[in-house]
């Protein structure tokens, strides 16, 4: 008798815990998929020349890339490593620079000049020309090319 409410309990157990419905409902996250920010490449130029007397006359060119979608610091100092003052990288702040950068140019010009400017006997035509240029930008691989020169 035992063995049988032993086994009819045991029986019961197994029928009701067989028989639980349970409540799996699915969870789901959801995320949002963003697009990417599209890489944008702009750039600010400056050309301007100054005569200093009639056989000298200085020319100023320079080009610079600007990486508005890029806001790593780190990496923008990279990009602008010729140029260790470099606070801004906005496009005002690039032309900003060239502006500092071309003004200093010419009043080193203007003062150096006075020493030697008068033994001048021909025409000259002095410069400074700087610029960045995108080699390529193809699988998130960016290669710039720098070009300066001077005479």
């Amino acid at each position: 008798m035992k063995n049988t409410v032993a086994v009819l309990a045991l029986s019961s157990f197994f029928i009701f815990s067989a028989c639980k419905k349970s409540d799996n409902k699915m969870i789901t996250d959801k995320k949002e998929i963003t697009k990417p920010e599209k890489f944008i490449i702009d750039s600010v130029k400056v050309n301007d020349s100054l005569k200093i007397n009639n056989f000298l006359q200085v020319k100023y060119s320079s080009k610079i890339l600007v990486f508005p979608t890029i806001k790593d610091k780190k990496l923008l100092d990279s990009i602008y490593f010729g140029d260790k003052n470099i606070q801004d990288f906005s496009q005002n702040g690039i032309q900003a620079l060239l502006e500092k950068n071309k003004n200093e140019y010419f009043n080193t010009i203007k003062k150096d000049s006075k020493d030697w400017i008068a033994d001048l006997t021909h025409p000259e035509n002095w410069y400074s020309d700087a610029g960045m240029n995108v080699k390529s930008n193809i699988n998130d691989y960016l290669h710039i090319e720098y070009i300066w020169g001077f005479l």
